[in-house]
C-alpha cells in the first residue's frame, strides 16, 4: 500500500531504484517525539531501546518501512586501560543475538514493516570502549599502546563477522553499519587501523545479498572512497555542515543517500513551514531517479519539535501523492 509500511520500498531505494513513493527512515528516535506519536510515555529513552512491539506502533505511526534491531555488543564503557583488560574477554553468544532478532522479524511479520540488523564497526566500539576517558584515550592509545588498540579493534570487527555469519539465513531486509571515523584521525591512521578491518564486516554483510547501509557522522569525504570501492549500498546521514549532498549525488550517483535534513539547523530551530520547504527541495533534487530516502542528518534526538518532525514526514507523503 502506498501509503503505509512496505520494506520492498525502502529495499528498493536502498538499492538505487524508484518505488512507489518516497520513504523515510530514522534509526533514532528519542524520547520526546516517541511520546507525541504514540501519545504516552514510551518504555525507553528512544527507538533503539524500547520493545519491539512499541517499536512496531512507532514505525506504523509514521510510516516507516523498516524497525532497527540494535545488535551491536559493547564492553563496558571506559574499560579497557591496558591490554590486561582484554584478558579472558570473549565473543558473546551469537545466539543471543539472533533470538533478538528472530523477536523483531515475529513482531513485524504480515505488517509490511521490514528489519534492519543493526551492527558497529569496530572504530566508535573501541572508543567507547576505552578508558578512562572513552574517546580521548582511544586516541592516546594509538600512539602510546598501539598494540591494545589492534586487540581492540580485532575484538570488535570479530564480533561483528559472527553475528552477520550467525544470522544470515534469517529474513531480515537490510544492515545498518555504523562506525564514526573521521573528523579526529589522521587519514594514514583510518588506512592502516580502520579501513581494512571495516571492510570484512562489509564485505560478509555483501556476501548475504541484502543492501548495506552505512553511517558514518561528520564529513565523510574520506571515506566516501572506501564504501564506493566496497560496494556499499546506501549511506547515512550526512551532515549538511559537512557534507554537500547534492555533490556527493554527482561524484557518487549510484549510492543511495540516506538524510541530510538538519537536526543543528531546521528541524530543531526552524519553524514547519520551513521543514516543510527544506524537505521538498531536497525530495525534488534528489528523489525524482530514486536512490533517496528522507532523514534527518543524524537522529530525531529531543531537540527536534514532534511538529517539525511531523512537517518533514507531511512533505515526503504530499511529494509522492
Amino acid at each position: 500500500m502506498k501509503n503505509g509500511p512496505d520494506a520492498r520500498r525502502l529495499v528498493t531505494v536502498l538499492r538505487g531504484g524508484k518505488a512507489d513513493r518516497v520513504p523515510n527512515f530514522e534509526i533514532v528516535i528519542n524520547r520526546r517525539n516517541l511520546a507525541a506519536i504514540l501519545e504516552k510515555e514510551p518504555s525507553g529513552t528512544s527507538l533503539w531501546n524500547i520493545p519491539p512491539e512499541e517499536a512496531l506502533a512507532v514505525v506504523l505511526a509514521v510510516r516507516q518501512d523498516a524497525i532497527p534491531c540494535p545488535l551491536q555488543f559493547y564492553l563496558p564503557r571506559g574499560s579497557v586501560y591496558t591490554g590486561d583488560d582484554l584478558q579472558g574477554v570473549r565473543i558473546p553468544e551469537i545466539s543471543e543475538r539472533r533470538d533478538k532478532l528472530s523477536k523483531f522479524l515475529s513482531v513485524a511479520a504480515g505488517t509490511g514493516v521490514g528489519v534492519c540488523a543493526c551492527l558497529s564497526g569496530p572504530f566508535t566500539a573501541s572508543c567507547m570502549t576505552s578508558g578512562p576517558a572513552p574517546i580521548e584515550s582511544f586516541l592516546l592509545m594509538i600512539y602510546e599502546d598501539p598494540e591494545t588498540v589492534e586487540r581492540l579493534l580485532d575484538f570488535y570487527t570479530s564480533y561483528s563477522i559472527a553475528v552477520i555469519q550467525g544470522i544470515h539465513d534469517l529474513p531480515f531486509d537490510f544492515f545498518y553499519i555504523g562506525d564514526d571515523v573521521t573528523g579526529f584521525v589522521r587519514p594514514g591512521h583510518l588506512e592502516e587501523l580502520w579501513a581494512g578491518r571495516h571492510e570484512k564486516i562489509i564485505r560478509a554483510a555483501l556476501d548475504t545479498g541484502k543492501p548495506v547501509l552505512c553511517h558514518c557522522c561528520g564529513s565523510q569525504k574520506e571515506v566516501l572512497p572506501y564504501f564506493n570501492r566496497w560496494g556499499v549500498h546506501a549511506i547515512h546521514p550526512l551532515q549538511p555542515d559537512m557534507n554537500d549532498i547534492y555533490s556527493v549525488r554527482k561524484e557518487y550517483p549510484h549510492i543511495a543517500l540516506v538524510g541530510n535534513i538538519s537536526v543543528q539547523d531546521v528541524l530543531s530551530f526552524g519553524t514547519p513551514e520551513a521543514v516543510r520547504a527544506d524537505t521538498l527541495n531536497h525530495l525534488e533534487r534528489l528523489a525524482p531517479d530514486g536512490g533517496y530516502v528522507v532523514g534527518s542528518s543524524h537522529s530525531i534526538i529531543d531537540s527536534v519539535p514532534p511538529e517539525n518532525y511531523r512537517a518533514m514526514l507531511n512533505a515526503t507523503w504530499e511529494y509522492s501523492e
